[in-house]
């Protein structure tokens, strides 16, 4: 103690200690006023009006029944179902209808706000609003005319089938209303008007046509405003009205909109006659559903009937949502608690809805629409799901063999079951648990192939604690690994020996919520369900507290707020501000409380994904492991921590008794094992063992979902015990169930981090550090990128792909990429994809100036331009990368650019530009047949008519597609016509116009220069060429893929050709050797090979079958790898001919079929007729006289056209 302290007086120490206390109470007090501002910030627009005003006051609790005089008005939304059909052809279309539905209701709800009105509810396509204690229809009346006159003047929607104009039906009523409070506090309270008012109104909508408003007054009277009160309990705060996981995430920025793989379920539900019992329903539904992982999203009380609206995987993922769905919905089903229910599964639009006023956190999406429809169609008793929760989940539950029914928007109709029965198997031993045990949920109970030394070990530690010795399971592992399907294996198993035991599971919102997983268990353990008043669980839960010793009754009035059981009204402060011994009393009272519920009766308590679980909830545990029953065996599961190992965990791990195992993938042997119960074969081929382990890793569930996808393409099949593959297998990827393994291994990223995981996405499925931090909407900074990509390849999402200076990583699967991206609204993509563009074009900017950037640049510039939808610009990049493809006689890649480019429609022009540039590749390719058809499609369009330069070249090309198709005489007589139109056009044109014309008009020589080789006018001919030659070496420029050298390389050949027709080889070979040697000056392919087939002739006129032999070769190889078809076939005529001189006609006449073949399919007659003629020849020299007269009566033909 400081000195000045030890002599002050009594009451000098009395004010010091009330200032400091003074000053400590302002500071909480403040604290907590500026907490509930933001919370009333945050959450004020999805709570009504009439709720806001109420929120803290002692009259606001759960059960609450308000009954009063008001005017109701229900507005639905006529036209919603066409319009989610018609989008659900787009891709981002539920992103499309969620726009759309955003500007319908704000609209709306201003209106209804300008009328003094108050939204109760938004639930779908319908919206609900009331003047409470008001009667006065005229208000409702003019409000509904302006909400209708508000929809009119809103634009109509553009769908893939047409315009939609959005109507509304309106009803207004007035009467009486029960505005119902309902719900548990803890999970989320609901706000539900019904009465016959509420019908009144909901009715009348029905019956009206589209954009009118039906009055329909249950009673005019006045009805005294009546409340049935509940006992009083702690306060009602914002957080109160809404999902834990939902608030939580809804503070830390983390609930964005987004597309998430997402499970609805529609339940009808028996509307209580008497409003007080509703809240009690609701409760139940909630504890069930909480249970199963679910959430109850929203009550729908209207023309549809009253609905429960149930969602799996939003705002948070579990992995097995469907299996839950339906586990779910079953044993509500078995409670009495709904009448029937639909099922689906399917990427969801996940977000707010709504506007600044008013809004709800709901999914969207055909599949959406897919349920509710199921639901209407299910038989009362009974739950239809869809033919993909059928396929994902037929190995647990019963279903029918499934029907086809036709689904608006669905042209070939939708697959649907129904759910006979629970059938969960193990060993071949039918489970015979009911559905309505309130302690156990059975998800994920299926036995487990493999792990038979950790499933032996789980079960010698449950023996010790039923045997009176405490023990502890630690699991850790990935989604998806196992860990709770070994759990609730472990746990059925305890519970069919006549054991207790209970299961929890913690979620995100429990981070932040000290004891929440504990709740359920210890009001379980106490005798309490979640259902009954809460003053009869208040005076339960004090009578067994009093039970208690009175030194442990100090952390009673903590444990009661926490429970939800404070009668004091205060505030609970935050955890981190809790003293040391407070917490210390609360945790051995906890445990003190379960000792005395256990006695010497064993249990087994098992609480999943404690990673997510509030550190004062692992603290119980390790207390329990130290103090509690000794008949107790906890078992806990968690991922691997993305950091450093929390201390309370590893006094867990080092408690007393404990089994911490680490689940890894399979083993290679377990993995066939796994496959050969799943496929029910003897055997695993060992080519399917590696294609599964390769793409699957020994994850036990992607094994699964990978298996179920070769099955359902019948690519496996079984003989003699043995699963093989049937052929060869591309593009499969795990999928389905596997995506909600990979969604929920996402959800627990912080929200940065599922940021950069998603931008990241968007570069590919391998992507650089650099351009991730250069295009990253948050901006972060290196350290920070760092530590998030450690983070995520912590939890094995990405790796290294290339370490170094420019680091380069990789998503470890592909179906973690597919869903880290299509959790992206379309507008995100578009913005992200336009970033990647625009980093590209600024960093290559001079590259891109200067036509010197890599195809690899336009390659990422076109893959991000389609996604970033700026088409014209895709268009021009891919024009620039064909042009350059083609110039690398890259001929494949070039058609593909061109292909692409076209693909996108683009501007008269441009698309003459691209035609005209795939004519060129096909010419120079020998793809004649493609080029003919390219010709037709240029002269329907009128652009070209309108441009002297493009008519030029449609012109040359005709000219070049008559030579190759034997029309040779044509050409001789068109070409000097040509050639003197080309002159005059050179006249009135600009200079870069001269110069390709100019360039044209030697092609145009040289191809009538090439007619009179074959008509055989050599001599003319030669003059024409040596003429051209001269010419060529004053030209310079190119047209499109002409240039002088390359018209220089075609005139040699062509004189090479003249010299051996007439006789003289070695000047031929001179000819051949001077276009070989332009070719590889320009690096022109199709020269080389063209001059390569010259010079193996002219060696072949010598004889000299050894050098022929090398050309040919060289020039078929150079061929192929340009795909030059015309040049594949002339050389495989040289190979043919060279075969012939050496005596093996047999060979010679299977490599001119070949030849003959691809000239054919290349649309070069005029080749085709020549090897024709070979063949004859070769007939000939073995005497098969009609085969040769064939061969000639078909190299007629072929001339002939």
């Amino acid at each position: 103690m400081p000195h000045d302290q030890e002599r002050e007086s009594p009451l000098e120490r009395h004010v010091r200690q009330s200032a400091i206390y003074n000053r400590k109470w302002y500071n909480t007090t403040r604290h907590r006023a500026m907490q509930q501002d933001q919370a009333r910030q945050l959450l004020a627009p999805y709570l009504p009006i009439w709720l806001r005003e109420r929120i803290g006051t002692p009259e606001l609790q759960p059960g609450l029944v308000c009954s009063c005089s008001a005017t109701i008005l229900h507005a639905d939304l006529s036209g919603f179902s066409q319009l989610t059909a018609a989008f659900a052809l787009m891709p981002d279309g539920a992103e499309r209808l969620h726009e759309l539905l955003n500007r319908c209701y704000s609209a709306l709800v201003e209106t209804i706000r300008a009328y003094d009105g108050d939204v109760a509810s938004i639930a779908g396509d319908a919206l609900t609003a009331w003047w409470p204690q008001q009667v006065d229809l005229e208000c409702a009346q003019r409000c509904a005319a302006a909400m209708l006159a508000a929809m009119a003047a809103l634009p109509v929607a553009q769908t893939p089938t047409g315009d939609v104009q959005l109507r509304l039906r309106i009803g207004v009523s007035t009467g009486l209303v029960d505005a119902i409070l309902a719900g548990l506090p803890h999970h989320g309270l609901y706000f539900v008007l019904t009465g016959p008012a509420v019908l009144a109104a909901t009715n009348a909508q029905q019956l009206r046509e589209q954009d009118a408003v039906r009055v329909a007054p249950a009673s005019n009277e006045a009805h005294p405003v009546q409340h049935c009160y509940p006992l009083p309990g702690q306060p009602l705060q914002w957080e109160h009205f809404l999902s834990p996981s939902f608030v939580e995430r809804l503070r830390l920025g983390a609930l964005i909109a987004e597309y998430r793989w997402t499970t609805p379920v529609f339940a009808r539900f028996a509307l209580p006659s008497n409003p007080e019992a509703f809240h009690n329903l609701v409760a139940q539904v909630q504890v069930v559903v909480l249970r199963w992982g679910g959430w109850l999203n929203e009550i729908e009380i209207g023309d549809k009937g009253s609905i429960f609206v149930l969602l799996f995987g939003a705002p948070i993922a579990r992995g097995d949502e469907p299996s839950r769905a339906v586990g779910c919905c079953l044993e509500l089903l078995d409670l009495g608690l709904i009448l029937k229910a639909g099922i689906t599964l399917g990427w969801l639009f996940v977000g707010a809805v709504g506007c600044e006023q008013r809004r709800v956190y709901t999914a969207q999406g055909d599949d959406m629409n897919l349920a509710a429809h199921l639901m209407s169609l299910a038989p009362v008793g009974e739950i239809m799901v869809s033919g993909r929760i059928r396929s994902l989940v037929q190995d647990r539950f019963a279903f029918s063999e499934p029907t086809h029914i036709a689904v608006k928007g669905h042209s070939e109709g939708v697959p649907v079951a129904r759910v006979l029965m629970p059938a969960m198997r193990f060993g071949g031993m039918q489970d015979d648990l009911r559905w309505g045990n309130r302690n156990i949920a059975l998800a994920s109970t299926k036995h487990v192939v493999g792990r038979e030394a950790l499933r032996a070990g789980m079960a010698a530690a449950a023996a010790s604690a039923a045997a009176g010795r405490r023990s502890l399971i630690l699991l850790e592992g990935e989604s998806g690994i196992g860990k709770s399907s070994l759990l609730s294996e472990l746990l059925v198993h305890w519970m069919q020996s006549g054991r207790r035991g209970f299961s929890a599971e913690c979620n995100s919102g429990s981070v932040s919520s000290p004891l929440a997983v504990w709740r359920s268990i210890l009001l379980a353990l106490c005798g309490i369900e979640e259902r009954m008043a809460p003053h009869l669980q208040h005076h339960r839960f004090n009578a067994i507290l009093e039970q208690l010793p009175k030194e442990l009754q100090n952390g009673a009035a903590l444990l009661k707020s926490l429970m939800g059981f404070d009668e004091q009204r205060h505030p609970l402060e935050a955890p981190q501000q809790w003293r040391t011994k407070d917490r210390l009393a609360l945790i051995r009272l906890t445990a003190q409380l379960i000792n005395q519920c256990v006695g010497k009766e064993p249990l087994l308590i098992v609480i999943d994904d404690v990673h997510w679980a509030h550190e004062l909830s692992l603290e119980l545990a390790n207390e329990l492991m130290r103090s509690g029953p000794s008949y107790l065996c906890l078992a806990l599961s968690h991922r691997p921590l993305d950091s450093r190992l929390p201390q309370v965990l590893a006094n867990l791990r080092a408690q007393r008794g404990c089994m911490w195992v680490t689940l890894g993938r399979l083993s290679s042997d377990e993995s066939q094992a796994l496959m050969c119960e799943q496929l029910g074969a003897r055997l695993i081929n060992a080519e399917l063992a590696r294609q599964v382990e390769r793409h699957t890793e020994g994850q036990p569930l992607f094994i699964k979902e990978y298996l179920h996808e070769l099955c359902r393409r019948k690519l496996i099949t079984i003989e003699d015990g043995e699963a093989r593959l049937r052929g060869p297998v591309a593009g499969i990827q795990v999928s389905s169930m596997a995506q909600g393994v990979i969604q929920a291994r996402v959800d627990r990223l912080d929200a940065a981090t599922r940021l950069t995981l998603k931008v990241a996405a968007v570069l590919g499925k391998s992507f650089q550090l650099r351009l991730l931090k250069a295009v990253h909407p948050a901006r972060p900074t290196m350290n920070t990128l760092l530590q998030q990509l450690q983070q995520l390849a912590e939890l094995q999402i990405i790796e290294l792909e290339l370490d170094g200076p420019e680091q380069v990583y990789r998503f470890k699967h592909g179906i973690t990429h597919e869903v880290a991206y299509a959790s992206l609204l379309f507008g995100q993509r578009r913005m992200l994809h336009a970033a990647v563009v625009q980093h590209y074009e600024t960093f290559h900017a001079t590259e891109i100036a200067t036509g010197a950037a890599p195809l690899a640049v336009y390659d990422v510039l076109i893959a991000h331009l389609g996604p970033a939808e700026d088409w014209s610009a895709q268009a021009h990049y891919c024009h620039i990368a064909a042009r350059l493809a083609a110039r690398q006689f890259a001929t494949a890649l070039a058609l593909h650019y061109i292909d692409q480019a076209l693909a996108i429609i683009p501007a008269p022009t441009t698309r003459v530009k691209l035609l005209l540039l795939r004519i060129a590749v096909n010419e120079r390719a020998g793809s004649y047949a493609n080029l003919a058809e390219d010709l037709n499609q240029l002269n329907a369009l009128s652009a070209v008519d309108d441009h002297q330069l493009y008519t030029s070249y449609r012109a040359y090309f005709r000219l070049r597609l008559l030579l190759a198709s034997g029309h040779e005489l044509r050409v001789a007589h068109i070409a000097p016509a040509l050639r003197q139109q080309l002159q005059r056009r050179m006249r009135h044109c600009t200079t870069a116009e001269q110069a390709q014309l100019a360039l044209l008009r030697l092609a145009c020589n040289a191809t009538y220069a090439a007619a009179l080789v074959v008509i055989g006018v050599h001599k003319r001919a030669q003059r024409l060429l040596m003429h051209t030659l001269e010419q060529c070496h004053m030209a310079h420029g190119e047209a499109l893929l002409l240039t002088p050298i390359a018209i220089a390389a075609y005139c040699y050949d062509q004189l090479g050709s003249i010299e051996l027709a007439a006789n003289c080889p070695d000047q031929a070979l001179n000819y051949h050797s001077e276009s070989l040697a332009l070719g590889r000056q320009s690096d022109d392919w199709s020269a080389e090979a063209r001059a390569r087939v010259g010079r193996g002739w002219a060696f072949l006129a010598h004889n000299n079958l050894a050098d022929a032999e090398l050309e040919a070769r060289a020039s078929l190889a150079t061929s192929s790898a340009i795909h030059d078809r015309s040049g594949q076939a002339a050389a495989l005529r040289l190979l043919a001919a060279m075969s012939a001189a050496a005596g093996d006609l047999l060979t010679a006449e299977r490599d001119a079929h070949y030849a003959v073949t691809i000239s054919a399919r290349a649309g070069a007659r005029l080749l085709e007729a020549q090897i024709w003629a070979d063949i004859a020849d070769y007939f000939a020299a073995q005497g098969q006289n009609e085969a040769a007269v064939g061969a000639r009566e078909e190299a007629a033909r072929v001339r002939r056209g």
